[in-house]
């Protein structure tokens, strides 16, 4: 869960807007809407469920397939879940893999039999795997970015028009380890055998189960983005330390209603207020608007 005591740390400035190392400030592109003004005004995030996102084709498992067990992975693999479940396995079936790490080692008849009966495992033990994974994905997810300026950004979640949120990152997740940076790669998440079969460890199925939940295909990678997940399954509206809002950026086609109301809110909580300066059009910039 987000630990929301945590330490201040100084407001965000019109430099700030166009640093993209995310180590200080993320950011959250939000469209001209009833939820960005509670966003800014209540201090309380909206977390998804992993099939409310975007991308369709992300957080898919990409379940190996026991062709991919061979005479040469098969000992390794053996051993390794021998030793992971040494004692907490029912004795015929340990009896019965150690047999079959034998034949491992003998003639080439007994190695293509033992192949075969352990593929055959394997299959059955991937779909209790998938019912298991899916059931401990029920998570939440809320996302940010590095690149609070990004045109490409500014146009695709807030149609130009609406605002841009700047968070304090210590603020936001002082547990850093509910904050991930999204992995961008040409494949889906990948369990491999050994992976499913060592899931004995809570620590390595932590790191797997965030490792998959900010996976990502390449040609998305432009958004910089970071993953803050919530232990309980979204939608769900989580609130969050009320310091961890740093700063708002009115988008440029932002239009004077929105505009009032997004004033009015920062005014009355203390939240600095900026404007897109887009007179230059290949490069956006940040301007502190007056009281």
């Amino acid at each position: 869960m987000i630990d929301l005591n945590c330490l201040g740390s100084p407001e965000v400035e019109e430099k700030d807007w166009e640093d993209e190392s995310g180590e200080r400030f993320i950011f959250r592109h939000r469209p001209a809407t009833v939820y960005a003004l509670g966003e800014i005004e209540n201090d309380k995030l909206l977390f998804q469920s992993r099939k409310k996102l975007n991308d369709p084709g992300e957080l898919q498992i990409d379940f190996c397939s026991s062709e991919t067990l061979t005479e040469e992975s098969l000992p390794a693999l053996i051993e390794k879940v021998l030793n992971i479940h040494a004692g907490a396995m029912e004795s015929d079936t340990e009896e019965s893999w150690r047999e079959g790490l034998e034949r491992l080692k003998g003639v080439s008849e007994e190695r293509a039999d033992a192949v075969r009966a352990f593929r055959k495992h394997h299959e059955h033990q991937i779909e209790e795997i998938k019912l298991s994974v899916e059931e401990n994905l029920k998570l939440g997810v809320c996302c940010f970015t590095k690149a609070g300026l990004s045109q490409t950004m500014i146009a695709h979640y807030g149609q130009n028009s609406g605002v841009i949120l700047a968070y304090k990152r210590t603020e936001l997740a002082p547990d850093e380890k509910c904050l991930r940076e999204v992995t961008y790669s040409a494949r889906p998440f990948l369990l491999n055998a050994i992976d499913i079969y060592s899931s004995a460890d809570p620590d390595e199925a932590f790191r797997r189960q965030h490792q998959f939940m900010a996976h990502k295909a390449a040609c998305w990678a432009y958004e910089k983005e970071l993953r803050l997940i919530l232990k309980k399954e979204g939608p769900a509206v989580h609130a969050v330390n009320a310091q961890a809002l740093a700063g708002a950026c009115l988008m440029p086609n932002a239009d004077a209603s929105f505009s009032r109301l997004v004033k009015s809110i920062c005014q009355q909580r203390g939240i600095p207020l900026f404007k897109i300066d887009a007179s230059d059009a290949y490069k956006y910039v940040a301007k502190r608007v007056s009281e």
